[in-house]
C-alpha cells in the first residue's frame, strides 16, 4: 500500500520542475562577488540555490508587453543561463499550499497545507531540503516561510533566517538560528546579504540554499532608493478593471465588493 504522505518518484520529479520555475529573483549582487563561493560539490553532487519571489506576475519582467518600462536584467540573466518553464501553472493558487508543494513536490491534498497561515507540513512528510541534509548537504533557509505562524526554526535546515507571517518591508524582525534580531534596512537587501554571507562561508560539503523573498507582495513598499524608479511610467488598465461582478457567482461578489 502506498504511503499517502510519501511522494513517489513522479511527484519528486514534478517538484524538481517546480523548483526550476521558482528560481527567479532580481536580487543578485551587482557584478561578480568580491569573494569566491566555495564549491566542494562541483563535479560530484551539485550545489543548489532556489530563489523565490512572492506574487510576481509572469509578465512582470523582461520588458513584457504589459510593462515595457520594466528593466529586469538579473531575471533575464537567470532565465538565459538556466531553464525557463513557460508552460507551468499553479494547482492551488494560495501562498501556503504553494510553498508546501515547492518543498515536497506534492499536491495540496497530499501534503495537507490547504489554507494560508494555519499549519505546517506533517512532521513525517519528506521535503527536498531534509532529504539533502540527510545525505550530507549543508542546508539553509533564508526569508519568508509563511505557513504556520511563527518564525521558529523548521526541520531540514542547518541555517535559518526567517520572519513570522508576512513580515515587514522595513527593519524586519528575524529569527536567526533560534534567536530574534531586528535587522536594519529593506527586507530584500537584508535577506540577500544574509544569503551571500552564508554562501561565502567555507565548507566541506555541497550545499542547498532556499532564498525566499517577501517582495513583491502587497502592500507594496519599495526601498527608498527605488521609490521613484517608475515615477513617469503609465500602467495599462486591464479590460476587466471596472468589472461590477454582476455576471460572477454570489460568493465571489460577497468576497470582493
Amino acid at each position: 500500500m502506498t504511503d499517502p504522505l510519501r511522494p513517489n518518484r513522479r511527484e519528486l520529479l514534478k517538484g524538481a520542475a517546480a523548483l526550476g520555475l521558482a528560481s527567479a529573483t532580481g536580487c543578485l549582487p551587482k557584478g561578480p562577488l568580491s569573494e569566491p563561493i566555495s564549491d566542494p560539490g562541483a563535479g560530484t553532487r551539485p550545489n543548489m540555490i532556489v530563489m523565490i519571489t512572492d506574487d510576481q506576475a509572469a509578465s512582470a519582467w523582461g520588458g513584457a508587453p504589459d510593462y515595457p518600462f520594466l528593466s529586469t536584467p538579473n531575471l533575464e540573466r537567470l532565465a538565459a543561463e538556466g531553464a525557463e518553464l513557460s508552460q507551468a501553472f499553479c494547482t492551488t493558487a494560495l501562498c501556503s499550499p504553494s510553498r508546501a508543494s515547492l518543498l515536497t513536490g506534492c499536491y495540496a491534498h497530499r501534503h495537507g497545507v490547504i489554507h494560508n497561515e494555519e499549519n505546517d507540513l506533517p512532521p513525517e512528510m519528506p521535503t527536498y531540503p531534509r532529504l539533502l541534509q540527510q545525505s550530507g548537504y549543508q542546508t539553509a533557509f533564508i526569508g519568508k516561510w509563511h505557513m504556520r505562524h511563527g518564525a521558529e526554526v523548521r526541520p531540514g535546515f542547518d541555517h535559518w533566517v526567517a520572519f513570522d507571517g508576512q513580515g515587514d518591508y522595513i527593519d524586519p524582525k528575524l529569527n536567526v538560528d533560534g534567536e530574534m534580531h531586528t535587522a536594519t534596512g529593506y527586507v530584500t537587501d537584508v535577506l540577500t546579504d544574509y544569503a551571500v554571507d552564508w554562501l561565502r562561508a567555507p565548507r566541506t560539503a555541497p550545499f542547498c540554499l532556499v532564498l525566499s523573498h517577501k517582495a513583491a507582495h502587497q502592500p507594496f513598499v519599495p526601498a527608498a532608493h527605488h521609490a521613484q524608479a517608475f515615477a513617469d511610467a503609465t500602467l495599462p488598465k486591464p479590460g476587466n478593471f471596472d468589472d461590477d461582478y454582476a455576471s460572477k457567482p454570489a460568493w465571489l461578489r460577497r468576497a470582493t465588493l
